[in-house]
């Protein structure tokens, strides 16, 4: 029969045992954060290598400058899609100093709405507009296109003037029901 001293001997070294995989896997998952944020800044050192000799195209109506939109990735040639059609996109929002406010990527989730029906910022309306399948792009949204005056509290301040990463993922009619991605 196990004495007490014996039972007390092997729940420490079970304990240890937990112990030593409790580390291996805080090392593993400290390995992958590292790896992660390596890959993001190269991504990003990439993006703004790209973006350095992207022309700047206003796609405003009236050529204000108030929407410019640099092609990152070009997509399917004449696939942009038709006003009221459901665009199926992915974004990540950031202020001018880079401060992300927010990412359907980040969730691993696309963003869907109607194009040209007032669902999103005037920006995107805009913008996703002249975009093809497959197209990245970055957007820079003067304050009148995007929150304007009133801003995104508490996120977004009054004024601001914001970048978006966008890609278009698809588009599709928006009113039958269970479409299909048309593209």
């Amino acid at each position: 029969m196990p004495t007490v001293a014996t039972a007390f001997d092997k729940i420490k070294e079970e304990i240890t045992v937990i112990r030593k995989e409790a580390a291996e896997r805080a090392v593993k998952r400290k390995k992958e954060a590292e790896e992660a944020a390596k890959r993001a800044k190269e991504e990003k050192e990439k993006m703004d290598e790209i973006l350095k000799t992207a022309e700047k195209i206003d796609v405003t109506p009236d050529e204000d400058k108030g929407v410019l939109k640099q092609v990152i990735k070009e997509g399917k040639p004449d696939t942009s899609p038709p006003e009221g059609m459901r665009v199926v996109a992915h974004y990540t929002g950031t202020l001018l100093d880079g401060t992300k406010f927010d990412s359907s990527r980040d969730r691993d989730s696309t963003f869907d709405f109607d194009i040209g029906q007032n669902q999103v910022i005037k920006c995107w309306d805009l913008a996703f507009a002249t975009m093809n399948i497959g197209e990245r792009a970055m957007l820079t949204c003067e304050p009148e296109y995007a929150y304007g005056e009133r801003g995104s509290p508490p996120k977004i301040p009054p004024d601001a003037t914001l970048k978006f990463d966008v890609e278009l993922i698809s588009w599709r009619d928006a009113y039958a029901p269970d479409a299909k991605d048309e593209l």
